[in-house]
């Protein structure tokens, strides 16, 4: 067999049109496109007669057909497609002749009917009976939109059971007003029964369920390796960047027959928390999930991989939300005059909102309000790359970032086999990501932990640094030591772009990115944080950790704590609050001053 086939239809009326169809329509083809990066299924769009029958009738397409989808007006015994109606007796008669077809979706009014002929149709061909889902009455226009969406969405966008897919449409649809009547039935039990929508062959007395991902993965023979594709288009992005990438991608004439070779400048071109996730996607165990008891290895299709691949891109968007914060407080520090308040909506309303900062911190939300500033006055910035997020170009990134982070949304509701099948889409959508972010790579992120005064009789000033350099080296970046004519900032995460013995200008990403090692006087190993909540009091900052390193919880409360001693006793980690303190005051002072 071929590629499987969806054949979907909308078919909207020249004198009674449903002013939501267009709106369902546009919304499902997005969701189809997306879905079809995979390239393991085909769609047919059909709004006629014509159209279907076309399809139908042609022996190889029928073999290949898995969905039938239907919206627009309907009656019991008829589908009113575009130019002429299609009687659905016809219809069930040439369906019932696709022996691989998993599920027929009716959205339109009062197609109960049409399931009782469709049931027929299918005992006399022998066929399996699909999953079928269709409506008993009357159906308003923007709620069958809805639910188409939604539906839709489920499945091949959340890679849902059919069942549970079915059930949440109709949740969405229950939000609205005007959904009070709403009745769910399932057909095989409650065919007498009056309601709005049902299921058929989904319920207690028939175990039949699937999800679109493996009805796709039995009929279409996947090439999917995880990290093949990843790593491959990694390296011809980085040869534009790398060079050591590019020298031995161009001796092999462009054609990547191994990645191992590639591997450690691969880690090396990104800032270590970045450069972690690849690794730990290419072959390494994690002790932060279950428990710690037995390791997970994020190499395989498995609900470990997907949630280690939305951990890469929050681990992604969290350091560019850093950088354009800081971007932002640099800005308002030297120009306040040149930044409206009103542009920061967004950022604004989420830290005057203090008692009920979201956990998650929305930070793809603030990233795109704050580099829609940046962009205004990007000849100002140190990473002028930061602002061409703004542009028609990078709104992809955006979308992207929504995809992520609805897919973090449910991650803990979907199953094994809904996890494993989202697998190889989310790869792809992290490769999207990559290429937007390549820029990182001309940076480097550099720790500053302690910085000593270095004087002698006869000698000149230099400041010796205690430092720790978030740059691949197989290793958890570890304390090390830098004689610099010049001092950088103190207790601080900088973004520098050479060495930092010829460094020019650098970025202070503190507060936005801080390091574990301030919390602790003789650490000798770092753990980046990055910001994700406050307290209205502003005396207690949440962190949550880049990297999983040996930790019991995934955030940290940054807080003064009450020294054991009492009296004048300072501990070393109320200095390091002091300091981070001050950092958040004076930043949320100076957008409050915002013209």
């Amino acid at each position: 067999m071929s590629k499987p086939l969806f054949l979907i239809s909308f078919a909207n009326h020249d004198t009674q049109p449903l002013p939501h169809l267009d709106r369902e329509k546009e919304e499902v083809e997005k969701i189809i496109i997306d879905r079809q990066q995979k390239q393991d299924f085909e769609v047919t769009w059909a709004p006629t007669r014509t159209a279907i029958i076309e399809v139908l009738e042609n022996p190889i397409k029928s073999e290949n057909l898995v969905l039938f989808s239907y919206s627009g007006h309907a009656a019991r015994d008829r589908l009113i497609t575009e130019g002429e109606p299609t009687r659905s007796k016809g219809i069930a008669q040439l369906l019932s002749e696709c022996r691989n077809l998993k599920l027929i979706i009716l959205n339109g009014c009062s197609t109960k009917g049409q399931i009782q002929e469709l049931t027929e149709a299918f005992k006399k061909t022998g066929n399996s009976t699909p999953i079928m889902v269709a409506t008993t009455a009357s159906v308003g226009d923007r709620l069958a939109a809805d639910f188409g969406i939604a539906l839709t969405k489920q499945l091949l966008l959340f890679g849902r059971f059919v069942n549970n897919a079915f059930d949440l449409a109709i949740s969405v649809v229950d939000t609205q007003l005007g959904s009070e009547k709403l009745k769910v039935v399932r057909f095989l039990d409650e065919m007498q029964e009056e309601g709005t929508w049902g299921i058929y062959g989904a319920n207690e007395k028939d175990k039949t369920d699937f999800t679109i991902n493996q009805v796709l993965a039995t009929t279409y023979a996947s090439t999917y390796q995880p990290n093949n594709r990843l790593f491959k288009e990694l390296i011809k992005e980085l040869s534009n960047h790398n060079t050591e990438i590019k020298k031995r991608y161009l001796n092999a004439k462009k054609i990547i027959m191994n990645i191992d070779p590639y591997k450690m400048d691969i880690y090396k071109s990104f800032p270590f928390p970045i450069s972690r996730r690849l690794q730990r996607l290419y072959s390494s165990e994690s002790s932060v999930d279950a428990n710690w008891k037995e390791p997970n290895f994020y190499n395989r299709v498995d609900r470990h991989r997907l949630g280690e691949l939305l951990r890469v891109f929050q681990t992604i968007i969290d350091i560019l939300n850093s950088i354009a914060q800081a971007e932002l407080y640099s800005l308002i520090n030297k120009t306040p005059h040149l930044i409206k308040r009103d542009r920061l909506a967004k950022l604004i309303a989420t830290y005057h909102g203090r008692n009920n900062l979201p956990g998650d911190y929305a930070a793809i939300e603030i990233f795109k309000d704050v580099v829609g500033v940046l962009y205004e006055q990007r000849s100002l910035l140190f990473t002028q790359e930061l602002a061409l997020f703004h542009e028609v170009a990078k709104q992809e990134f955006f979308a992207l970032g929504n995809y992520f982070k609805k897919l973090q949304s449910v991650y803990s509701t979907l199953s094994n086999q809904e996890a494993e099948g989202l697998v190889e889409l989310t790869e792809m959508k992290l490769i999207q990501v990559f290429r937007h972010i390549t820029f990182l790579t001309a940076y480097n992120l550099t720790s500053v932990e302690n910085i000593l005064l270095n004087r002698r009789r006869v000698q000149n000033v230099t400041y010796y640094h205690q430092l720790f350099r978030q740059q691949w080296t197989g290793l958890e970046p570890t304390l090390d030591y830098e004689t610099l004519e010049t001092y950088l900032d103190h207790s601080s995460i900088i973004l520098h772009k050479a060495n930092l013995t010829e460094l020019g200008e650098y970025l202070n990403l503190s507060p936005f990115l801080i390091d574990e090692v301030l919390f602790q006087e003789k650490a000798t190993v770092s753990n980046l944080m990055t910001f994700s909540g406050l307290k209205a009091d502003l005396e207690i900052y949440k962190y949550r950790y880049l990297i999983f390193s040996n930790i019991d919880n995934e955030t940290r409360k940054v807080m003064f704590i009450e020294t054991s001693g009492g009296g004048n006793e300072i501990e070393y980690q109320n200095k390091a609050f002091a300091e981070i303190r001050e950092e958040w005051t004076n930043y949320l002072t100076l957008i409050d001053k915002l013209p």
